[in-house]
């Protein structure tokens, strides 16, 4: 993070870096799928990346991403390598 940013870049990268740690996992590790859930508004919209393309709600991709951790997915990390 570069210290001349300002106020509104520096909550974005933190807000994207919340999101990125929130769908993260590991054994003994679940996601954090609520806390993901908290930064959209109740009817938003994700494209993930799952093709067909078909927008999905927050609870249907949380829905998702749960199923996911821990079967034969056992770990997932999301990682901001740059902006």
């Amino acid at each position: 993070m570069e210290d001349n940013e300002s106020p509104d870049v520096r909550g974005i990268r933190a807000l994207i870096e919340r999101q990125f740690k929130s769908l993260s996992w590991a054994d003994g590790r679940r996601p954090d799928l609520t806390g993901f859930a908290a930064d959209f508004t109740p009817d938003a919209l994700l494209h993930p990346s799952l093709r067909p393309l078909r927008p999905q709600s927050i609870r249907q991709f949380s829905d998702r991403m749960a199923s996911l951790a821990g079967t034969t997915l056992r770990s997932f990390e999301e990682t901001v390598l740059a902006s």
